[in-house]
């Protein structure tokens, strides 16, 4: 007997001694000895999670006996409150260890979370589908409006209740063992398809071994995903994942077309790629078990169930608010769609103009003209048009001489050539012996080489249709003055070919501007064929000179700039010119194309709200050929309409956009 007691004291004591030290070696067991309640993550291990949850489990479920035991009458303290509060050590590892594999998940505890998942699920079934628990609860409940609670006492209490009914309290045995079954499902279904993303997205790598790919990409992002291919054993190259570091960056800034749309898809497709990771199943399996869920529960749908505790409580409200919202919405799409712009009015420096009108001119030497170099008829070589871009030497025409009165030139020069040949080798050996003259040698040599040099230059660019002629220098067909089967003679101009590296702006003012010109200092113009305004500005222009004409009659002013032709600009175009001058401050002014005319009477259109714009007069000023000084009509911080004016317009006359348009 004795020897029986020691034993049991003995165990008794090993025992106490093993709980004691796991539950110094386990940091979940006890709250964290830091400033705040901070987790000890130093001292949190893997294996400290599942002792921690079956310990945390064991916790509460003593907790809550204790709960329905107890003798007393049903209080928000005693049942609410200590429900509330009964799992402490449940609570501390759960937070820890779900924001972990949220966060930073390894594959142990991904393992880990998967065999944890039906135990904890089960341990949440166990706790709301409690009856003699919910009795307790409903209790409380039932008297809520007598027990003077404060705000955040009846919003727990009404939670708690309210989480149970949720949870399948009021369903029969039946059913409760069928939604144990679903939520058990469930809890390990949601894991594999988190798992599966994640997968998915660790595993997608994207090299790139050309850096012309990486055009557009930041320097400081390139030389990260450098590093990142030099860690991944791929040195030289350049690597880029799914990672939101990664894949964001990469889909803002990357030119390569292609390469952004890899990105993309890979991105999307995550758990759709019918692999080990594929969801498609994973997703069916988890609809079909909310469904029936949500049904068991009381709902039609899954939605209607989440639903319930949210503001809308249903979808029906939910479409319905959505619907109100598009009709908010559709205005301000509809506007996006016309190419309706708005901008805020803030007063900005403005330089005065001088409106008049003027040409743009080719500049000297850079401009050359293809001539006939026989006579006959004309045909093009091709299509060559006004504008085209030619090399030197370019066949533009061929003239043939064939079935005209004087026969083919380039024959008639080969036979001007031999003859002059044979003359020539004749007079050469006579010369020698003084039968005949040095005057005429020195004649028949002359003779001989003008016919060598004709019939070499027409023989280069014969061919069996005729001669073909060329372009003299590289550049842009400017003009062509012959059409296809004219006749043309010797030296007549047939295609202008200019260079266009620099033109020049001849802008003709009006000599009452004279005392003005020296503030000149740039213009812009507009040419007539596509109505677009040039900035000489852009197109490293300068101003050359100004002064009084050569001839006396004339009442104006030329005022010459010379600037590059980088775009479609055609040499000899009459143009409207802005001469700018002298800035001025503080300038309210807007896009010409923000202005609409009607009868001699201009108008804006300013923007009250999303869908309201408002019909304003406004009087105008200078006017630099892009935008044009308001006098009166609007002020600093209006929101105006810069472009897509004349829509506002008409849609405003046909209630199309914006629906409610108040047009005074």
């Amino acid at each position: 007997m004795m020897i029986r007691k020691t034993l049991t004291i003995l165990a008794a004591s090993c025992m106490m001694y093993s709980c004691g030290t796991k539950t110094e070696s386990n940091p979940f067991f006890t709250e964290f000895q830091t400033e705040y309640g901070v987790p000890s993550f130093d001292k949190i291990k893997l294996e400290h999670y599942e002792p921690a949850f079956l310990k945390g489990i064991e916790e509460q479920n003593q907790n809550i006996q204790a709960i329905i035991a107890s003798p007393e009458v049903p209080t928000f303290n005693n049942t609410i409150v200590a429900l509330d509060n009964s799992a402490p050590i449940l609570d501390r590892v759960s937070a820890i260890f779900f924001n972990m594999t949220d966060a930073e998940t390894t594959d142990e505890l991904t393992e880990l979370s998967i065999k944890m998942a039906p135990v904890l699920s089960e341990h949440e079934d166990n706790i709301s589908l409690n009856q003699e628990l919910f009795k307790r609860v409903n209790a409380v409940y039932q008297q809520k409006d007598s027990m003077n609670l404060t705000t955040e006492q009846k919003r727990l209490l009404d939670k708690t209740y309210k989480g149970f009914v949720r949870s399948g309290a009021n369903l029969d045995a039946e059913k409760q063992a069928r939604l144990r079954e679903i939520n058990k499902e469930l809890s390990t279904l949601g894991i594999t398809f988190s798992n599966n993303i994640l997968n998915e997205n660790n595993a997608f790598q994207l090299f790139v071994d050309k850096k012309e790919d990486l055009a557009g990409l930041p320097e400081w992002f390139c030389q990260s995903a450098a590093e990142e291919a030099k860690a991944a054993g791929q040195p030289g190259k350049w690597l880029f994942t799914l990672h939101n570091a990664s894949r964001l960056p990469f889909l803002q800034y990357a030119e390569n077309r292609p390469l952004r749309e890899k990105m993309y898809k890979a991105y999307i497709n995550r758990g759709n790629n019918n692999d080990k990771n594929d969801n498609k199943e994973t997703i069916r399996k988890i609809v079909s078990l909310r469904l029936e869920k949500a049904r068991l529960l009381g709902f039609n749908n899954y939605a209607n169930f989440v639903l319930d505790e949210t503001m809308a409580k249903n979808d029906s409200n939910v479409m319905s608010l959505l619907n109100n919202l598009w009709s908010y919405a559709l205005p301000k799409a509809k506007a996006d769609a016309a190419g309706v712009k708005v901008s805020i009015v803030e007063p900005a420096p403005f330089q005065q103009v001088i409106k008049t009108s003027g040409q743009v001119l080719a500049a000297q030497g850079d401009e050359s003209v293809a001539v006939a170099t026989v006579a006959g008829v004309v045909s093009f070589r091709g299509k060559v048009t006004e504008g085209m871009s030619v090399g030197s030497g370019t066949p533009l025409v061929t003239i043939s001489s064939h079935n005209i009165a004087d026969g083919d030139p380039v024959q008639r020069a080969r036979i001007a050539y031999e003859v002059s040949k044979k003359e020539y080798e004749r007079m050469k050996a006579l010369v020698k012996n003084k039968i005949v003259s040095d005057k005429d040698f020195a004649q028949a040599e002359q003779n001989y080489e003008n016919a060598r040099i004709s019939y070499e230059a027409l023989a280069k660019n014969h061919s069996a249709i005729g001669q073909n002629i060329t372009a003299p220098i590289a550049g842009y067909v400017k003009s062509i003055l012959v059409k296809e089967g004219d006749y043309v003679t010797i030296g007549q101009p047939l295609v202008s070919v200019t260079q266009n590296r620099r033109l020049f702006l001849r802008a003709e003012v009006s000599e009452k501007y004279y005392p003005y010109l020296r503030t000149i200092n740039s213009a812009n113009f507009r040419t007539p064929y596509n109505n677009k305004v040039y900035e000489l500005g852009a197109l490293n222009g300068r101003l050359l000179s100004f002064g009084k004409t050569a001839g006396d009659n004339s009442f104006y002013v030329p005022v010459t700039f010379e600037f590059d032709n980088k775009g479609d600009i055609i040499a000899g175009s009459f143009v409207e010119v802005y001469l700018l001058s002298s800035q001025l401050e503080n300038v309210l002014s807007l896009p010409r194309t923000a202005l609409t005319e009607e009868q001699g009477i201009y108008f804006v259109y300013l923007q009250l709200d999303e869908e309201g714009y408002k019909k304003q007069e406004v009087t105008l000023g200078a006017d630099n050929g892009k935008n044009v000084q308001i006098l009166t009509g609007i002020k600093p911080g209006d929101r105006v309409v810069t472009e897509g004016a004349y829509q506002v317009r008409l849609a405003s006359a046909s209630n199309a956009i914006p629906a409610h348009s108040h047009e005074h």
